[in-house]
């Protein structure tokens, strides 16, 4: 009697234990609902933050420039999800404005986004150009509620292969 309804305790709960097993991001939940600010371009797999990727056009004081607040890039989401895909308009201000769209896929973190307007305020803003150049190429996202990294490939013109790198975004305060 005791097994009999042992087994029927653990049927009953096996559906629930299988739902909530899920590898989708919630991609929504991610991107909206907070305004992310622009930290720094990095190149995948390394610490950013100890030492940005280098562009030969873009100077030390550009760089210091978004750290220290005289200049910043911030960009706001809005979007629903459909199927594990969520897609939508963002719109990207500071230093730096455009307006576009955008999808990313919760299951493997593909990402894709149109830019249709773009602006970089200071014309020797040679990182504010870099911005707009990644927002076009962007393919890839990982995140959460703290961090948004948004991968691209960049030719550095230098090399045969391009390089993977990554728009780094913390929420702005």
């Amino acid at each position: 009697m005791r097994k009999n309804i042992w087994i029927w305790g653990v049927l009953l709960l096996l559906p629930l234990l299988l739902n909530s097993c899920n590898d989708t991001d919630d991609v929504e939940g991610i991107f909206t609902g907070r305004t992310w600010k622009f930290n720094y371009i990095a190149q995948d797999g390394k610490n950013g933050l100890l030492d940005p990727y280098r562009f030969s056009d873009v100077t030390q004081s550009n760089y210091n420039s978004y750290s220290n607040g005289s200049k910043s890039f911030t960009l706001d989401f809005e979007g629903s999800t459909t199927n594990d895909i969520t897609m939508g308009d963002f719109v990207g201000s500071g230093s730096v404005t455009m307006k576009g769209n955008w999808q990313a896929d919760g299951k493997n973190n593909e990402m894709k986004t149109t830019v249709s307007t773009s602006k970089v305020l200071d014309s020797a803003d040679n990182l504010g150009k870099k911005i707009v150049e990644a927002m076009k190429s962007i393919d890839s996202y990982k995140g959460d509620n703290n961090n948004l990294y948004l991968y691209f490939d960049y030719n550095t013109g230098t090399q045969y292969e391009p390089i993977r790198l990554c728009l780094v975004f913390a929420p702005a305060k």
